[in-house]
């Protein structure tokens, strides 16, 4: 902004706080204020700026929602098909990459119930490597006798 108008003041103490209707919910947003005294105004600069922040923050907000569901599926697969100790620990791993993704993403929208709930889920993934990993290490270890007399 300094480049191009020759300076900004942003307004930062504090997070301003957006509240509007979305159905039956509140929604809520974290806003600062940024003002830009110029002695021109520059309405298509402006335009695009709006609109290729309106962009990439969508993409960022739509990736804070895809990955870690994608990853949710694959792990609960994982899990679900109980192939060996191995492949269960890996999903429970990938559950718990999944719930920080999505405090992560409870913490930018802000959503205090999906930051709960995958704290609350994250504990539980924890315990399910704990189980799981001391049987993993026992399938791998009765599995190296058995790959040495096939060589």
């Amino acid at each position: 902004m300094t480049g191009k108008f020759g300076g900004a003041t942003s307004f930062v103490r504090t997070p301003g706080q957006g509240l509007w209707r979305s159905g039956h919910e509140t929604e809520r947003d974290n806003i600062a204020v940024i003002e830009v005294m110029a002695a021109k105004l520059a309405p298509e600069f402006w335009r695009t700026l709006r609109e290729r922040l309106e962009r990439e923050l969508s993409l960022v907000s739509e990736r804070c929602v895809w990955n870690p569901a994608a990853v949710s599926i694959i792990a609960a697969a994982m899990v679900a098909a109980n192939w060996n100790a191995r492949i269960t620990v890996c999903g429970f791993a990938l559950f718990i990459a999944a719930s920080i993704a999505w405090i992560a993403n409870g913490i930018f929208e802000p959503k205090n119930w999906l930051i709960i709930q995958n704290a609350v889920l994250l504990v539980i993934n924890l315990l399910g490597v704990w189980r799981w990993l001391p049987r993993a290490g026992k399938e791998a270890a009765a599995s190296r006798p058995a790959d040495r007399a096939a060589r």
